[in-house]
This record gives C-alpha cells, sequence and structure tokens, in this order.
C-alpha cells in the first residue's frame, strides 16, 4: 500500500510509525504546506529452518533483493544455496551466482543448524504474478502467505503436471491422482515437472 502523508520540516528518518504500522519513507519533495512524501509499509516473513536441506520461498519481497544481504543475519549457518537454474550461493567463498532474490522463485537451502530468520520487505499480491513454465523441471515459489489445496491450484494445469515435489519429498502425482503435499504452506518452494509449458498464476490471498 502505497500513500502520502504530510510532514512538517525536514524529513530526517528513514523510518516512520504511523500507528501500529511501520513504514519506509520515500523521495521526500517541497509542498506549499510541507514536505510530500511517499510511504511504503513494510511486511515481514519468518522462516523456521531444518538443519540440512530446505526448499523456502517467500510472500515478502524484499527492499534489498541482493541475496548477500538477504542472508546477511543467517552468516555461517548457510552452507550452500541453489535456484532452479543451477545458479549457487556459497557465501563461504564468497559466490553468488543467484544475484538477486526472485519472488516467483523457490530456492534450495543446506543450513549446519536450525535456524531462523525474518525477510522485511513489501507484501506480494500473488495474483498479479504470471510464472512462464516451459518444458522440463524448475522450482517456484509459493507467493501467497494463505495456505491452499495443491489441487487447487494445479488441477487446472495437471495435463501438463507430471510431478511436484516439497521439500519433505512428499509428492503430488495427478496422474495417479496421488496427493501426499496436501496443503501449499507460505515459506515453502516446490519442484516440478512439467510435460508443456503454461503460464503459472495464483489466486489472491
Amino acid at each position: 500500500m502505497q500513500n502520502n502523508v504530510y510532514l512538517c520540516g525536514e524529513v530526517g528518518n528513514i523510518a516512520l510509525q504511523l500507528g501500529n504500522n511501520l513504514s519506509i519513507i520515500e523521495s521526500p519533495t517541497f509542498g506549499y504546506d510541507g514536505y510530500i512524501a511517499k510511504y511504503k509499509d513494510i511486511e515481514f516473513q519468518d522462516f523456521d529452518i531444518d538443519q540440512g536441506w530446505n526448499i523456502i520461498s517467500a510472500y515478502i519481497n524484499p527492499f534489498d533483493t541482493s541475496m548477500t544481504d538477504v542472508m546477511a543475519d543467517l552468516g555461517d549457518t548457510v552452507l550452500l544455496m541453489k535456484d532452479g537454474l543451477g545458479g549457487v550461493y556459497w557465501p563461504q567463498y564468497n559466490v553468488n551466482q543467484i544475484g538477486n532474490w526472485n519472488i516467483e522463485s523457490g530456492y534450495l537451502i543446506k543450513v549446519s543448524d536450525i535456524t531462523r530468520f525474518r525477510l522485511s520487505g513489501e507484501l506480494v499480491q500473488p495474483d498479479s504474478l504470471s510464472m512462464v513454465l516451459d518444458a522440463g523441471w524448475h522450482m517456484i515459489s509459493y507467493p501467497r502467505y494463505l495456505p491452499i489445496t495443491v489441487e487447487d491450484i494445479f488441477t487446472q494445469y495437471a495435463g501438463s503436471i507430471v510431478l511436484i515435489k516439497d521439500g519433505n519429498g512428499q509428492i503430488y502425482w495427478p496422474a495417479w491422482a496421488i496427493n501426499l503435499i496436501g496443503e501449499m504452506l507460505p515459506g515453502q518452494g516446490y519442484q516440478l515437472k512439467v510435460s508443456a509449458g503454461f503460464v503459472l498464476e495464483y489466486p489472491a490471498n
């Protein structure tokens, strides 16, 4: 959500408390009766990551999308990250082939211990995304903050879906009417194999 707020004097802070909302002030400009600044609300998403390999994704688009900055608070806990294109983030050797966090992507992440971290940024509107998927394997995000059954999302694409896997090894296999995933969950990423390309669209929260 973006709004205008009128402030007297100079805008010296980067954060503004409006009621219970914390916001970032952007691009202050001078108006005839004071300063006008656009602000955007800060949203947060917490991740609980198990030791070993996980697949994660977000419903928050971070303000600073550099993978190095997104993962900075985890320090040496992060051993390795991979995206669906084969890029790696390997902090021990200062390797960042992934580049920036992509809200449409899921990420394999290996951590040395159970860990928790918080992502801050703007809330994604999932119904505004259109994910173009070609035949083959993909690692996709789940950009909603509410759960929904995997059938509710993928039944319409069932003719193109070979297999979907979550980070716990559970599968959705429409050809055999198998759904061990149940609900798709916020914070989780998913691997899927596609036999024919289509555009994946999620419903609004």
